[in-house]
């Protein structure tokens, strides 16, 4: 059976440690970046609804001004 110094469990728990959090900033990242994805998605299609309102209103616009 082998022997670990204290001082080599120590540094193993710590360099587990480091991964469990780098672990959880690479899944946050990911969900956030999931979500900046669907916001910009859904900013797109309001964009496009902004646009046909702006249609709708100008060509109300003009049938009011004939």
């Amino acid at each position: 059976m082998t022997t670990i110094e204290p001082e080599e469990l120590e540094a193993r728990i710590e360099q587990l440690e480091a991964e469990a959090e780098l672990d959880e900033a690479s899944d946050k990242i990911r969900d956030l970046t999931e979500e900046r994805d669907e916001l910009k998605r859904r900013n797109g299609e309001l964009e496009e609804k902004v646009d046909s309102a702006k249609d709708v209103v100008n060509e109300l616009a003009r049938d009011l001004n004939r």
